[in-house]
């Protein structure tokens, strides 16, 4: 279910598909163009993402939100073009549990989060990824940092493998690019 910040943006769509993935929802205003929404760029059942999190650690230090999944770098976190740029692919966070998939659990973190669990409906589904998130976890064998700027510049934070925190204040909410390594 797309949120309803997102139902006022495709109100005249006329189509919606889910791919076989179940990574993407698509939307279509006109017959030649359309807009996808993607959430997870890691494949997520192979246990070695970098997460995203829409909410912040907590006191209990456990992340319970929608989150953001990558295991590349993202140029943009708005999202990129396709198709010679007739769709626009959007990133949201969300988790693919969303789609009757496995519950995204990361397990091996320290550093500020004990653990965190990405929900399929947790508060952040749906909203979309750029200047939006709120903590990381990264489950990658390499480090992932994060910018303020796309195209990597600007105020960053590098979280390390096996790690997890809140995005410092200068990029809470603040995140438009990320770079894998």
């Amino acid at each position: 279910m797309i949120s309803n910040r997102w139902k006022d943006k495709v109100a005249s769509a006329v189509a919606v598909l889910a791919l076989a993935s179940g990574t993407v929802v698509a939307t279509s205003s006109s017959a030649s163009a359309g807009t996808a929404y993607e959430w997870d760029l890691c494949n997520s059942g192979n246990g070695s993402c970098f997460g995203i999190f829409y909410s912040s650690v907590p006191g209990s230090l456990v992340i319970d939100s929608a989150c953001f999944l990558a295991n590349r770098s993202v140029p943009d976190h708005w999202g990129r073009y396709e198709n010679g740029g007739t769709i626009q692919v959007r990133y949201q966070f969300r988790n693919q549990g969303y789609n009757g998939g496995p519950l995204i659990v990361f397990d091996r973190v320290s550093g500020g989060v004990a653990f965190a669990k990405c929900l399929p409906n947790g508060a952040g589904a749906g909203d979309p990824l750029k200047n939006n998130a709120a903590s990381a976890v990264n489950q990658d064998t390499v480090p992932h940092t994060i910018y303020y700027n796309s195209g990597y510049g600007g105020q960053r934070q590098t979280i390390n493998s096996g790690r997890g925190y809140n995005i410092i204040a200068e990029l809470k909410n603040n995140n438009a690019s990320s770079l894998r390594g």
